[in-house]
């Protein structure tokens, strides 16, 4: 049985009592950044994406292909216009990425202020970087009241993992792997 069509924008709107004064179709880079980090974690991290699977995943690729941070060169300019501020000191908006690690903040931060260009540190960092804009989107931390601020990120995270799926992808032909656009497993909804 079909269900009848849900206006899921317009609850939205009347959820928040007129609070949201954007139109959301200025979010629609923070919508799909779902979509393409649903590719990501499931092409590229076994469904599981963690520090651990998004180090295996540039590894993988780092075999086949060599890593070159230039291009990736548009997200680490934004990362760093973000992060860092003009004296080459982190800004305060760095700690609300809430890293979980320390470990894996400090390598972060070492690739933002420069210290650390190995090519495939900076993916790695970059990738930690969009793992946490995902987790602070999907558990809350972005106010969706004021989410359209958030548009140009999503849209330039979005690029990113974009560049990083056309990287695997061209790894698995090249290691002579057919690439198969069905990775994910299809089962019936669990419903």
């Amino acid at each position: 049985m079909k269900s009848e069509l849900f206006d899921e924008i317009d609850w939205i709107k009347n959820y928040f009592e007129g609070k949201i004064n954007y139109e959301f179709e200025s979010i629609e880079s923070i919508r799909n950044f779902a979509l393409l980090w649903n590719m990501f974690e499931a092409i590229g991290c076994n469904k599981e994406a963690k520090n651990t699977s998004i180090e295996s995943f540039v590894d993988k690729i780092n075999k086949t292909i060599l890593i070159d941070k230039n291009e990736f060169m548009f997200f680490i300019d934004f990362t760093k216009h973000r992060y860092v501020d003009e004296s080459g000191n982190i800004k305060s908006i760095f700690d609300r990425l809430n890293f979980k690690s320390e470990i894996d903040k400090k390598r972060v931060h070492e690739v933002l202020i420069g210290t650390n260009e190995d090519d495939k540190e900076v993916l790695k960092a970059l990738l930690f970087i969009v793992l946490r804009l995902r987790n602070n989107l999907f558990h809350g931390e972005k106010n969706i009241v004021t989410l359209n601020i958030q548009e140009n990120c999503f849209n330039t995270a979005n690029k990113f993992i974009a560049k990083c799926l056309d990287l695997h992808k061209e790894a698995m032909k090249k290691n002579h792997n057919k690439f198969n656009i069905n990775v994910i497993e299809c089962k019936p909804p669990i419903l």
